[in-house]
Formats: C-alpha cells, sequence, structure tokens
C-alpha cells in the first residue's frame, strides 16, 4: 500500500511539477563550417606549423566521419600498411563503446578537394618532421594518432578528449559557428548529430554504413566485423557538401581502390619529398 501511495505521488509530482524543460541542443551550420575550414587551409609542407596541421588533423578527423573528439582521443598511429595512396586506414582502441577493447578501423578515402582531405592532411601530419621525431620518443608500439607537445604521464604524448574538444570549440568560434540561429550554444560533440542529419536523409546511404563510419554501436555481428576497414566510395565528398550522395554500391579499402585507378597517383600528398618518404618513415616507425 504505501508502494503504490509513493508511486503516485511521484506520478503527481512529474506531472505537475514546475521545472524547466531542458532546452534543446544547439545545431551546427555544417555548410559555414566547411566553407570556413575550405576557405582558411593550413600549410602541409614539412616547413609549415606542426601545431596548426595537427589541430587541422583533429578538426577534419571528427568532420569528416562524423564522431566525437573522444573518437580522435584514441585514433592509433597507423601501421606502414595502412598507408596507401588512395587513402589510410584508422584504428581506434577503447572509445565510448568499445568497452572490451575490441577496437574498430574505417577507411579514410582521399578527397577530391585537398583544402578538406582528411587523407592529405594526415599524411602531411604523418610525415612532419616533429611527428617523426615525437613517435621516435614513444616506446609503445601501438601509440595513439595525435600527439600533444610534451609527454604527459604515461609517456606517450597523447591528447586527451578534452583537448581534442578544445581544439574543435576554437575552430567554431574562428568560423562564428559557437552559438546556432535560435542562440544556443553549439558544442563539438554536435558534429556528430549534424553529419548524422545529413546522412539519414539521403537515399544512397545504408543505415548499418552510416552507424560504421560514424561508429555508433553496432547492431549485428555483421556490422561489427565484416565492414572493418572499408567506408562507401565519395563518403568526404557527401558529408561535406561537395556531392548529393555517395558512389552507389561501391566500398573502398586498402585492397580495393576506387574503381578506375590507375596506381599513378604519388603516396605523398603533400607535394614535397619523393614518394617513398613517408613510407620509409613509417616502416622505421615500427621497426622499434
Amino acid at each position: 500500500m504505501k508502494h503504490q501511495f509513493a508511486h503516485t505521488a511521484k506520478l503527481s509530482l512529474v506531472g505537475e511539477g514546475t521545472a524547466v524543460p531542458k532546452p534543446d541542443p544547439g545545431q551546427l551550420n555544417l555548410s559555414k563550417f566547411v566553407s570556413y575550414i575550405g576557405s582558411h587551409p593550413v600549410v602541409t609542407q614539412p616547413n609549415g606549423s606542426w601545431l596548426r596541421l595537427r589541430n587541422r588533423c583533429i578538426v577534419l578527423y571528427c568532420l569528416c566521419l562524423g564522431r566525437r573528439p573522444s573518437n580522435a582521443s584514441v585514433a592509433l598511429f597507423p601501421l606502414p600498411d595502412y598507408v596507401v595512396p588512395w587513402g589510410i586506414r584508422i584504428k581506434e582502441m577503447g572509445c565510448k563503446k568499445d568497452r572490451s577493447r575490441v577496437g574498430s578501423s574505417v577507411f579514410i578515402e582521399k578527397s577530391s578537394h585537398a583544402e578538406t582531405c582528411l587523407a592529405t592532411h594526415l599524411k602531411a601530419y604523418l610525415q612532419h618532421p616533429q611527428t617523426i621525431a615525437i613517435r621516435n620518443r614513444i616506446d609503445k608500439p601501438a601509440p595513439r594518432l595525435f600527439f600533444q607537445t610534451r609527454p604527459g604521464e604515461d609517456q606517450d604524448f597523447s591528447l586527451s578528449s578534452s583537448t581534442c574538444s578544445n581544439v574543435i570549440a576554437a575552430e567554431f568560434t574562428n568560423a562564428e559557428v559557437r552559438t546556432d540561429t535560435s542562440g544556443a550554444k553549439v558544442d563539438p560533440r554536435d558534429i556528430r548529430a549534424a553529419v548524422y542529419s545529413r546522412c539519414v536523409l539521403s537515399t544512397s546511404l545504408k543505415p548499418e554504413w552510416i552507424r560504421h563510419m560514424q561508429a555508433w554501436s553496432g547492431k549485428d555481428v555483421q556490422e561489427k566485423h565484416y565492414m572493418r576497414g572499408k567506408s562507401p566510395r565519395g563518403w568526404n565528398e557527401f558529408v561535406l557538401g561537395y556531392s548529393n550522395s555517395v558512389v552507389p554500391d561501391q566500398f573502398v579499402s586498402l585492397n580495393s581502390p576506387p574503381h578506375g585507378y590507375s596506381g599513378s597517383e604519388e603516396p605523398s600528398m603533400t607535394g614535397q619529398g619523393s614518394p617513398n618518404t613517408l613510407e620509409t618513415s613509417l616502416v622505421e616507425f615500427h621497426r622499434q
């Protein structure tokens, strides 16, 4: 009887309470933010600013894949075989939905829009002298992808999720998208919702493809295992608004270059150095 009375009283409080409804979260102006990134490029040559290049890679990582800042913080430094002329395979370990630490991987295809191409910027970051110098100081076989300038407590130079979030927030401010038209504050995690909203309205993308690219929890074993290391062709162009859809029924991976690829492209995307510079550097990293 007492339990029934307490339940009735609780329902009454919920129905007649005076609590103020929680406001809707901010909505990122995706097209405006992409336009800002494209019109404010960073130097991708080895003599350019390492910090600006690293920060741009963090922004593009979350933007192009539609993922959280925490995902960027747990991305792993790629193995030598993960870097090919048409893109990079990236693996994450220990993200929010990876409690068993199985890990997940996705392929990042090279885009025709160099100023917003995640693969182009990541390859330039991997090839930068400061990245190479920091990596040579880390005594771990699989360190995180994004480094800080000084070693942390575990001496691995890895960035925290909050640092990745702060990097994105600063770019939001520069692009004047920190608040939406209603005045609500836009959080770096709102990139995920903005990309999902664009993808879910497209008839060219299946839900399981979206879940794979954005690292949502897979519902089936097939999604968790058989889509690893792949991406729909043209994903970046679609997400960033350069096209209206991905290429139907075509996927890109380490072993499956884009249809029509001639093999004439150079592995280096920075415009400097020999074609084998990046590959040689990565091989040296993993000999340690």
